[in-house]
């Protein structure tokens, strides 16, 4: 897999890669299956936020596909692995110190400062956009 995943540790996980996962996208969704065994299987929990819900849930409830959004909201609020973290103050000023240093976007800043406020020591994603950003390690799936 080319990633080393450590007992102890705790990963944050974007909203494509849950994407991949549960929209079952060929490769991408065998990466992230595959490293989700492994988390699994080594105790590491994966958090995620409030945004991530609130992305993954848009497309279906738009579309009317009530199973996929249900898939969607029983992953994020019923499983044993992942959990959500709460937006909270601290969680919005290291937002806005990302935001000020690098010019993401709120949304993507908010999941940034998910990530370093709860703890995680590397995060999940596909975004090309947080490239610059250091405050805790990017993995992009397609690296994997």
């Amino acid at each position: 897999m080319g990633l080393s995943v450590e007992s102890g540790s705790k990963l944050f996980v974007d909203t494509a890669p849950l994407i991949y996962l549960i929209e079952g996208e060929g490769a991408r969704a065998d990466k992230v299956a595959r490293l989700l065994d492994e988390c699994i299987l080594k105790s590491v929990p994966w958090v995620t936020s409030l945004i991530t819900y609130m992305e993954l849930l848009v497309l279906p409830i738009r579309k009317r596909q009530t199973s996929l959004a249900g898939k969607y909201r029983d992953l994020l609020t019923n499983s044993d692995h992942i959990s959500l973290h709460p937006l909270n103050l601290a969680i919005a000023d290291a937002a806005v110190e990302l935001r000020a240093a690098h010019g993401i976007k709120v949304p993507d800043a908010v999941q940034l400062a998910t990530a370093k406020v709860s703890g995680a020591d590397w995060i999940l994603t596909n975004d090309r956009d947080w490239r610059g950003v250091t405050s805790v390690p990017i993995v992009r799936v397609d690296d994997l």
